[in-house]
């Protein structure tokens, strides 16, 4: 699948989580703001480190993945969770729509007895629709008329629109559009696993299965 976001964890403090969502995707333009989407991002988190994928990366336009430790210590990590068993279960029943015998709505009640309070930035970088008119891509040029379209609107761009896409494939990642996400969970050991300076590229939305 294509990644949809990229997360990178700022801090774990007791019970609660603090990480910067990056929007990759034009696909996907939002942020989740449902119990779910910081539970799948753990989720997601556990099973990258259980199978040694989280390791650093070179730049990928600026976003490759980042973990402070080596992967065999990302595999030690997981493998003394207090809470594996468990989330070798939040794991099938994320991929509920694909195990037969589980109920893929399961995951969604999980979350919201695992998450018990959470919260979604506005979103952040996002271009006015005056940058978008005055940007020229010669490999994407302006059919008649769509200049002007886009130049008589106020305001922050629509990041559905494919015309800001445009301008912001040029921007470093970092000047990319993102939220700011902060999860407290019932219990800090289901992120005990989480450390500040990891970084991933992620197919979760908080959606579907």
């Amino acid at each position: 699948m294509t990644d949809i976001f990229t997360v990178s964890i700022h801090a774990v403090e007791g019970s609660t989580l603090r990480a910067r969502v990056h929007i990759i995707n034009p696909d996907v333009p939002f942020v989740s703001d449902e119990a779910a989407f910081p539970l799948a991002l753990l989720v997601d988190a556990w099973f990258l480190l259980k199978n040694g994928y989280l390791r650093n990366e070179a730049s990928r336009d600026g976003r490759g993945d980042r973990y402070p430790f080596s992967a065999q210590r990302g595999k030690d990590v997981v493998m003394g969770m207090r809470r594996g068993e468990e989330f070798h279960e939040l794991y099938r029943l994320k991929r509920g729509g694909r195990t037969p015998g589980y109920d893929p709505a399961d995951f969604y009640r999980r979350a919201a007895t695992i998450v018990t309070s959470h919260s979604v930035s506005p979103v952040h970088n996002v271009p006015s629709w005056s940058e978008v008119s005055a940007f020229d891509d010669p490999d994407e040029p302006w059919e008649p008329g769509e200049r002007e379209k886009f130049a008589g609107l106020e305001g922050p761009a629509d990041l559905s629109e494919y015309r800001t896409w445009v301008l912001l494939r040029e921007r470093p990642f970092s000047s990319r559009p993102y939220v700011d996400l902060t999860a407290t969970v019932s219990d800090a050991s289901y992120v005990e696993h989480l450390i500040g300076g990891m970084r991933w590229s992620t197919t979760q939305t908080g959606y579907g299965y």
